[in-house]
C-alpha cells in the first residue's frame, strides 16, 4: 500500500517544483487516476474473501454482506482443512457460480430483508446425512409445559408428513414442548453444525414470540444440556405468521453440567412471548442436526483505499490515506496520475509528460505496456458478471 502523497510525489517528478502550486487536489488527482485505471483493469489487490459460517445446507442460506462494498462475485470455494472425514473439502473442485455448467442448480442473489441487505446462497451442500431429533409424527414422549397444552398431531397443516400442534396461554409468558428421544449421538456434525426446525406461528404471535430456543438433554430434568437462543427466523428477518425455518447454530451454544453430545435424551423447545390473548395453531416441524461444507466467498470489492485507523474506505479524502495497491498497479497509478497533472497544467492536448506516460501504459509495438503487462500477469482482468441469478 502506499500513501496518496506518496502516488502523487513519484508522479510529480518530471515537473518543476514551482508547478506544484498549480495543482488542485493531490487527492483528487489520485482519486480520478484510480477510476481510469479500474476502467482498464479489474485489481487483483481488491479480491477478498471471507468464509461463510455457519456451514451452507440446502435450502436458503442468510448472511451478512461483507464489510467491504461487493464489486463483482468471483467464486464459492471449499474452506482448507475443516475436516479429516472422508469428504475433504479442499479436494472438491471450486464452485464457480459465473456459471452453471454441471446443472447444479446455484443461486445467488444479494437481498433485501426487512430493511436489511443479505447475501443469499441457495445451494445442496449437505454434508452428511441429516440426524432426526424428531419427525414430530407421535405424541408418544412429547409434553406442553408452562402456557403450551393441546398438544396432538397434525397430519394436515405440515411442511413434512406431520407437525406437534399446540396451543399458548397467557399465564407465564413461555409455553415450551419437550420430546422424549432415543439416545441419538450428533458428534459427527457439531463442528459447523447446525439444529433446524420449521415452525408455523398463527397471526396472533406475530409481534408477541420474544425468541425460541432448543435445549438438548442428557436426562429428563436437563441437569447436563446445550441451549442455543434464536430471535429471528434462518432468513435473519422477523418471525413471521406462518410456515419459516429456525436455525440454530451449534458453535452459539451454552453449557451446562456434563453435556454429551452422544447421548442426547431429550429436547426441549422454548418459547417466550407476550401475549395477552391465548393463541392455537403453533406448530414444531422436523427438527433435525445438520452439517454442511464449509465455503468461502471470494469477490472484489470497491474499496480501493485504507484510513489512518486501518478502515477500509470507498473515498480518500486527505494525502496520508493508503491506496491499497502492490507494485506493478503502483507504477500504473503514477503514470495515470502523471497523465492528469499534465492534463491539469496543459490543457487538452496535455504536453511532453501526458504523451510519454501514454506510451508508458499502453505500450509501443511490439513491446507490452504497463497494462497489458499487469493483465498478463494477473489474467483475472476479463471476468465474467454475475448475471444468471
Amino acid at each position: 500500500m502506499y500513501t496518496i502523497s506518496e502516488i502523487f510525489n513519484s508522479a510529480l517528478q518530471p515537473f518543476s517544483s514551482a508547478k506544484l502550486r498549480a495543482i488542485s487536489s493531490p487527492v483528487e488527482i489520485v482519486k480520478n487516476a484510480m477510476l481510469e485505471l479500474e476502467s482498464n483493469i479489474t485489481l487483483v489487490e481488491s479480491h477478498s474473501v471471507i468464509p461463510l459460517i455457519p456451514a451452507l445446507f440446502y435450502g436458503d442460506n442468510i448472511y451478512s454482506l461483507p464489510q467491504d462494498t461487493v464489486g463483482q462475485i468471483i467464486d464459492l470455494a471449499p474452506m482448507k482443512n475443516i475436516s479429516s472425514q472422508s469428504l475433504i473439502p479442499e479436494l472438491q473442485a471450486s464452485r464457480v457460480l459465473s456459471r452453471d455448467y454441471l446443472n447444479l442448480s446455484q443461486y445467488l442473489s444479494i437481498e433485501y430483508r426487512e430493511g436489511y441487505q443479505y447475501l443469499n446462497v441457495q445451494q445442496n451442500l449437505q454434508k452428511n446425512t441429516p440426524i432426526v431429533l424428531s419427525n414430530c409424527d407421535t405424541e408418544t414422549g412429547v409434553t406442553g409445559l408452562f402456557d403450551a397444552s393441546n398438544v396432538e398431531v397434525n397430519t394436515l397443516y405440515a411442511r413434512e408428513e406431520s407437525s406437534i400442534d399446540f396451543d399458548l396461554a397467557i399465564t407465564n409468558g413461555v409455553g415450551e414442548i419437550v420430546f422424549a428421544i432415543d439416545s441419538t449421538d450428533i458428534s459427527t456434525i457439531t463442528r459447523d453444525g447446525t439444529i433446524q426446525m420449521q415452525v408455523d406461528l398463527p397471526e396472533a404471535l406475530i409481534g408477541k414470540l420474544t425468541n425460541v430456543s432448543i435445549k438438548l438433554g442428557n436426562d429428563d430434568a436437563f441437569a447436563s444440556n446445550a441451549e442455543m437462543v434464536v430471535t429471528r427466523n434462518a432468513f435473519g428477518a422477523r418471525f413471521q405468521y406462518g410456515y419459516q425455518p429456525l436455525q440454530f447454530i451449534y458453535r452459539s451454544k451454552t453449557l451446562t453440567g456434563s453435556f454429551d453430545e452422544a447421548a442426547i435424551t431429550h429436547v426441549k423447545v422454548r418459547f417466550e412471548h407476550t401475549l395477552t390473548e391465548a393463541v392455537k395453531g403453533v406448530r414444531i416441524d422436523g427438527i433435525q442436526a445438520l452439517k454442511g461444507i464449509a465455503y468461502e466467498l471470494h469477490f472484489y470489492n470497491k474499496k480501493h483505499y485504507v484510513n489512518s485507523a486501518g478502515t477500509m474506505i470507498l473515498t480518500p479524502t486527505v494525502v496520508g490515506d493508503k491506496v491499497i495497491v502492490e507494485r506493478e498497479a503502483y507504477q500504473i497509478l503514477v503514470n495515470e496520475c502523471r497523465k492528469l497533472i499534465d492534463f491539469e497544467l496543459n490543457g487538452n492536448d496535455g504536453g511532453l509528460q501526458y504523451k510519454l506516460a501514454t506510451q508508458t501504459l499502453m505500450g509501443i509495438y511490439p513491446n507490452a505496456g504497463l497494462y497489458e503487462r499487469y493483465r498478463l500477469k494477473y489474467p483475472a482482468e476479463v471476468m465474467v458478471e454475475v448475471s444468471d441469478y
